[in-house]
């Protein structure tokens, strides 16, 4: 009995440089909106921090070191 040799055939779908430059600015524009949502969190996020800091007396760094200490 015969084995037959089933090999895959892969297409590439070739780009220009054109359509590959496009896509890279494409991403970057996704990033730049996305790192923009980000830094609007945080800096709602380092307001509610300041607010609870003023309110209650909290230490940022000592609470940071024992998060650091509790995750490691």
């Amino acid at each position: 009995m015969a084995k037959e040799n089933k090999e895959e055939v892969v297409v590439e779908e070739k780009t220009t440089p054109e359509e590959e430059y496009k896509k890279l600015i494409s991403a970057v524009m996704a990033n730049n909106k996305q790192l923009q949502a980000l830094q609007q969190q945080n800096v709602m996020v380092e307001g509610a921090l300041l607010t609870l800091e003023k309110l209650h007396g909290f230490d940022r760094q000592e609470v940071a070191k024992e998060l650091n200490d509790t995750n490691v």
